[in-house]
């Protein structure tokens, strides 16, 4: 079966971190009182194997950030969840 999956990368919000007042950022427009704006949006097509039970984790490959130092992009393990 092959499905999209999106992958979301976060970063601070840069409009509320600087401000000390929580109260402040909690009213901020930009991120609306979460502390995070998204940085990156990304859909790819995976092939998972059928039979997957709710809640199992899978392992894609290639798919997770560069790992130590930079290097190639390692595995991503994501949990499953089976919706009828």
């Amino acid at each position: 079966m092959i499905i999209p999956l999106r992958i979301t990368a976060h970063r601070a919000c840069p409009a509320c971190a600087t401000r000390e007042d929580e109260k402040a950022s909690r009213t901020c427009t930009a991120c609306k009182g979460t502390g995070q704006v998204i940085h990156e949006r990304h859909t790819h097509k995976v092939r998972l194997a059928a039979g997957l039970r709710d809640g199992q984790k899978v392992r894609i490959r290639k798919l997770g950030g560069p790992g130590k130092h930079g290097g190639t992009p390692g595995d991503l393990y994501v949990a499953v969840h089976v919706h009828d």
